[in-house]
């Protein structure tokens, strides 16, 4: 990964307040160009690290990279970062449209970005109804289009798809694909592991301040182990299969009537023979990919916390 560009580079950060340490000499890299899953339980120290990488929190040890500059010179690189840490407030009985004018104002950004900003993120229709009127999702977005006035390389969400409904989350998830085909790298901390999964193709797993891993979704440890599913419809034909996959020599998990073998797809036809010639009918017989959520989860009951 060393000849891919990177828009983050952490080297042994930590932050400690007092005696408590929120960081613990955390380093990761994210690729440019990536949407990358920031994940860990909370208390793990997810939203200090990104106020550190935001310069609003100085770190205690360690040095960061944003865009090629360091943290402790963030006019560098803050020009072309945009970020949304906490849920995006807004004036209630001004439009979008007016709201975004005046963080533009704010910001002293042209006026003209405004309109292009609201069409990124699909709200172009629904530039003149208050705010009040719109959905989470919607002030999701229109909290994004505050950010991407900006054009920004780099853009920071904290927590983007808490509390948005089924389709708002889908709409979330389009926005940020095509945030990231239109080359902005984005960063999205959150709990909601099974979403991560649906967008991410870079993960950072924090725990207790420290890294866990680091890496593409698919290359996570028991993420790309496939595992056979059985299922049948008696007691006894369960223990038949049991027994079977324990002599090939495979492990297993029981819930009910369904058994998930941790073997490779190959071995499907040889135990539906088996089972067959011991009288054994498999209702069910199908692979199974591990979740990044069950790969995630997995790798934190191995580690106990430092």
């Amino acid at each position: 990964m060393e000849s891919t560009p990177q828009a983050v580079r952490v080297t042994n950060l930590t932050k400690r307040f007092g005696a408590l340490t929120a960081v613990n000499n955390l380093s990761f890299t994210i690729p440019e160009g990536a949407i990358a899953g920031f994940v860990g339980p909370n208390g793990a120290g997810k939203t200090t690290s990104i106020r550190m990488l935001l310069g609003l929190v100085a770190p205690s040890g360690g040095q960061a990279e944003v865009l090629g500059s360091p943290i402790g010179m963030p006019s560098q690189y803050l020009p072309k970062v945009g970020a949304m840490i906490e849920g995006p407030a807004f004036y209630p009985n001004l439009s979008g449209e007016g709201n975004l004018r005046v963080l533009a104002t704010l910001a002293g950004l042209p006026h003209d970005r405004v309109h292009e900003a609201l069409v990124r993120v699909g709200l172009e229709g629904r530039k003149s109804d208050p705010v009040k009127r719109y959905s989470l999702g919607m002030k999701q977005r229109l909290g994004i289009a505050g950010t991407l006035m900006r054009n920004p390389r780099l853009l920071i969400l904290d927590e983007p798809l808490n509390g948005l409904d089924p389709p708002g989350i889908i709409e979330m998830r389009t926005l940020m694909r095509t945030l990231q085909k239109d080359g902005v790298t984005i960063i999205v901390s959150s709990h909601l592991l099974g979403e991560v999964e649906q967008v991410a193709d870079w993960l950072v797993s924090i725990r207790s301040g420290h890294e866990q891993y680091c890496g593409s979704t698919d290359a996570l440890p028991g993420r790309g182990s496939e595992h056979l599913v059985v299922r049948v419809d008696s007691d006894d034909e369960a223990a038949t299969v049991a027994r079977i996959v324990t002599k090939a020599g495979h492990t297993f998990t029981k819930e009910g009537r369904t058994l998930t073998i941790d073997a490779p797809p190959s071995y499907a036809r040889t135990l539906n023979s088996d089972a067959m010639r011991e009288g054994a009918v498999l209702t069910e017989l199908r692979t199974s990919r591990a979740s990044l959520e069950g790969a995630v989860l997995a790798m934190m009951q191995e580690e106990s916390p430092s």
